[in-house]
């Protein structure tokens, strides 16, 4: 009996040792799986950062070679010569991006370019447009600060010299703010000296 239940427990040792040795096994690879799954997530993850920095990258350097000095005076007019309404044009003018650069490239490329493209641009319109608003309104509030002066000058004294005087000084006013707009366009034509402008 003493070799019968020896029998027994080794019987019972191997069949033990052959199914810990199958779940040991078993849960390396799960294991394995499981590192590698996470590996390829990471990898997919920077890949995708990567994508977006690009996609970012490219759509602001397409802006600033698309959005011009041509396009500066544009939306700088537009502002200056229609006030108000050429800030709303800016604001309602929908930018397009140029289909040629997204050809081939992913889905999460063309989302990132294109909504930075046309945040950019939107930006930098609106900038431009308004600088030229507030200009113009700067510039209706001196004529008519000055017309009101010179009103003013007309009734109390009934003088014609003051009146010419006033005059006078009204066409220098606008001869000076002529000269500082032909200074303020210049500079928004020169690209390298666009942060030392007035404005």
């Amino acid at each position: 009996m003493k070799s019968n239940s020896t029998f027994l427990v080794s019987v019972s040792l191997m069949i033990a040792l052959t199914f810990s040795i199958s779940f040991v096994t078993l849960a390396q690879q799960n294991a394995e799986v499981a590192d590698a799954k996470s590996i390829a997530e990471q990898n997919t993850k920077s890949e995708k950062e990567s994508l977006v920095a690009t996609a970012k990258a490219d759509a602001e350097r397409d802006v600033k070679v698309d959005f011009g000095n041509s396009e500066k005076l544009l939306w700088f007019s537009a502002g200056f010569g229609c006030s108000a309404f050429g800030v709303v044009a800016a604001h309602l003018e929908k930018a397009q991006t140029p289909p040629v650069r997204l050809l081939g490239k992913s889905s999460e490329y063309v989302e990132t370019y294109v909504h930075t493209y046309q945040d950019k641009l939107y930006k930098n319109r609106m900038i431009f447009a308004g600088t030229g608003c507030v200009l113009s309104l700067g510039l209706v509030a001196a004529l008519i600060s000055n017309t009101s002066t010179d009103n003013a000058l007309d009734v109390s004294s009934g003088n014609s010299s003051d009146i010419d005087g006033a005059l006078e000084d009204t066409i220098l006013g606008c001869l000076s703010l002529a000269d500082f707009l032909d200074a303020s366009c210049s500079c928004l034509m020169d690209d390298d000296v666009v942060g030392d402008c007035l404005f």
